[in-house]
């Protein structure tokens, strides 16, 4: 577990491991995590919506990720994977 690997650090930083997952909830250590630091965010600038704005950037990086993943698997099955029956092969 990456807690205990990084156990040491403990006693100049705060250590908190974070995933987010494709399918499937956070967990509450990670909800708790973003918001406080969307908390922080909004103490400094003054918006009291940040911790919100935050939980929807990081939405939408996993989206944008899995939607980059799922093309760029596309464009690699057809430029080396075997072609499909019937299915035209894609030029290299």
């Amino acid at each position: 577990m990456k807690s205990l690997k990084y156990a040491e650090l403990a006693a100049a930083y705060e250590f908190q491991p974070v995933a987010f997952e494709t399918h499937g909830p956070m967990d509450e250590a990670t909800i708790s995590f973003i918001f406080e630091l969307g908390r922080k965010i909004s103490q400094y600038s003054g918006d009291p919506f940040d911790s919100r704005y935050l939980l929807q950037r990081v939405s939408m990086v996993v989206q944008r990720y899995n939607q980059w993943r799922i093309n760029h698997d596309a464009n690699d099955a057809m430029a080396w994977g075997p072609p499909l029956k019937g299915a035209p092969r894609a030029a290299v």
